[in-house]
């Protein structure tokens, strides 16, 4: 692909205006999420109506780009990729059946039907251009950072969640939007230590080793890089078996000897997801998407529900809702991106789009819940990328110009 055909490419396109309604409507309802007012009604029945408008022009992106031929996988591909919206598309289905279903909480609850959906944009990864309008919105998601400043600290965490993707590529910026990057990377982080927000402040820190990666990226050997892939993809399942199988668990490893595993926070969540399935012979299969699991934790805590919708781990919510076979084929499809992105291609643009993805990875075991709303979006979005890496071939100088009058 040439310099020329790329700018002809980035001209307004009939997926492009779908895609940018789609991140439009995305955009209001994570602002209505926001808001102070969000416990009022009115803000409630909003944020879900606009989260149903950006499926909806979603789905329309996808259509365009089936016709025009943009999903170009490998049968192989293919297979687990549509085996994993297949999947997702039962667990619907079954959903709104279910005696359990209360149809506007399924349909406009982030953490029920949307959180399925997500899968879908994988597919309108596949057309790499699109990603200029997602770096779009989410340079305003950022930008609104600034504008939170006087509202607190944890209302601006929440508004800087997508700095770490900006900062992981501004090798691509010019110099003064690289240090504002930099300062406000660095702002959020202090607020992220100061809040206990400890997954933001750890995607900043791997967005920073990212743009270093970044600079040093042709003194790297391909089989070093095959070797970061193994090991982090290798050791959180390394983990958990450990777990499953011995009851030790890293967390409380790595915390204070012999304290209760409930204090560090993500242990007791897995004891408590596992044994529930266990109970309930919803280990391969999951319990839908409107499953619920039982926690003797949350029961001892007054004002809070033992009767829990979403354990706060990403990895657990997909064996909660999906069971084994949500979280193998969502894990499959994600290594195969990882390889292709990070180890396979040559390209700088890509090998970031890699790294993130193993980030991402990482940390499905320690939070990343699947929640509809633009981080998730995010990753679903760059692992069609990934697929769509072998495809593309471009130099730095083509590569900035997706960045370039965004």
């Amino acid at each position: 692909m040439t310099s020329s055909e790329l700018l002809l490419a980035i001209k307004k396109r009939p997926q492009d205006i779908t895609f940018e309604r789609c991140m439009i409507c995305m955009t209001a309802a994570y602002f209505m999420q926001m808001t102070p007012f969000m416990q009022s009604g009115v803000f409630k029945v909003l944020s879900s109506f606009f989260m149903v408008a950006s499926e909806f022009f979603a789905i329309s992106t996808i259509v365009i780009l089936y016709k025009r031929h943009y999903m170009r996988f490998s049968r192989t591909q293919w297979f687990f990729i549509a085996s994993l919206l297949i999947y997702n598309l039962y667990l619907m289905l079954t959903g709104i059946i279910s005696p359990d279903c209360v149809m506007f909480t399924f349909w406009g609850n982030k953490d029920f039907q949307p959180a399925f959906f997500l899968s879908f944009f994988i597919l309108i990864g596949a057309d790499v251009l699109l990603f200029r309008v997602l770096y779009k919105y989410i340079r305003i998601y950022s930008l609104s950072v600034v504008m939170c400043i006087p509202f607190g600290l944890g209302i601006l965490v929440n508004y800087g969640i997508l700095l770490f993707f900006l900062i992981a590529f501004a090798i691509y910026c010019d110099r003064k939007t690289l240090y504002i990057l930099f300062a406000a990377g660095l702002v959020c982080f202090v607020a992220c230590m100061i809040e206990d927000a400890r997954t933001p402040a750890i995607r900043l820190v791997g967005a920073f080793v990212i743009y270093i990666f970044s600079l040093c990226h042709q003194k790297i050997k391909p089989l070093f890089k095959k070797i970061i892939m193994v090991v982090v993809m290798t050791l959180p399942l390394y983990f958990f078996v450990v777990f499953v199988t011995t009851g030790v668990s890293v967390f409380n490893e790595m915390g204070e000897k012999g304290s209760d595993h409930r204090t560090d926070t993500r242990t007791f969540l897995y004891e408590e997801v596992i044994l529930d399935l266990v109970q309930n012979d919803a280990v391969v299969w999951g319990k839908g998407i409107n499953g619920r699991y039982y926690s003797s934790y949350f029961s001892s805590i007054e004002g809070d529900s033992d009767d829990r919708i979403n354990p706060e781990v990403g990895f657990l919510s997909m064996l909660l809702h999906g069971g084994v076979v949500l979280c193998a084929l969502s894990i499959v499809v994600l290594a195969m991106a990882v390889y292709l992105s990070f180890v396979k291609s040559k390209m700088l643009f890509v090998n970031i789009i890699g790294a993130l993805l193993l980030m991402h990875f990482v940390l499905l075991f320690i939070e990343h819940i699947p929640q509809y709303g633009m981080l998730y979006i995010l990753f679903q979005f760059m692992i069609g990328m990934a697929f769509a890496s072998k495809h593309l071939d471009l130099n730095m100088q083509q590569t900035n110009l997706l960045f370039k009058g965004v």
